[in-house]
C-alpha cells in the first residue's frame, strides 16, 4: 500500500499535469487534438524519427501512429521525407507551421502556470523552488524505471 505522501505527491502531480494538458490543447485551437499535439512536441524537442520510433515511445502499433500522423502530414504540420542512412525507412518532422502550434499551446499553458505562480505568497513560492529538486529528482528515477 502506498504511502499517504506518495498518495499525495501522485494526486497533485497529476491535478497540475491534467490542468497544464488542458491548456497546451485549448493553445492550440480546436483543430487539433492533445495526442496529435503531444507528437508534433515530442517531434519539436527530439527532432525527425520514424513511426516505428514513434510507436515505441507511445507503446501503440506503428498502424496507430501511422493513423494519428496522416492528417497532420494532409495538415502540412509534418513532412515526411526518406531517411538519408535507409531509404526503405521514412522519417518525421515537424514543419514551421507545426512548430508554431507546439509554440502557440505551450505559451498558453505556461503563460497560465505563470500567472498562478507569480500570485503564490512569497513562502509558497520558495517552498516549490525547495521542492524542484526532488521533484526532478522523481521524474528521472521514473523515466530510468526505478524501483
Amino acid at each position: 500500500m502506498p504511502s499517504q505522501l506518495t498518495m499525495d505527491v501522485w494526486e497533485a502531480v497529476g491535478a497540475i499535469s491534467a490542468q497544464l494538458r488542458l491548456r497546451f490543447a485549448e493553445g492550440a485551437g480546436a483543430d487539433i487534438g492533445f495526442v496529435a499535439l503531444a507528437t508534433l512536441r515530442h517531434l519539436v524537442r527530439h527532432g525527425p524519427c520514424s513511426v516505428t520510433e514513434l510507436a515505441a515511445r507511445d507503446r501503440v502499433t506503428t498502424q496507430a501512429i501511422s493513423l494519428r500522423v496522416a492528417p497532420l502530414v494532409r495538415a502540412g504540420l509534418i513532412h515526411r521525407s526518406s531517411d538519408p542512412a535507409d531509404g526503405r525507412r521514412s522519417l518525421l518532422e515537424v514543419t514551421d507551421r507545426g512548430r508554431k502550434i507546439v509554440r502557440t499551446a505551450q505559451e498558453h499553458a505556461l503563460a497560465a502556470l505563470d500567472d498562478l505562480v507569480a500570485g503564490l505568497p512569497d513562502a509558497e513560492r520558495s517552498a516549490l523552488t525547495a521542492a524542484l529538486p526532488v521533484l526532478h529528482k522523481l521524474g528521472t528515477e521514473l523515466a530510468k524505471g526505478k524501483p
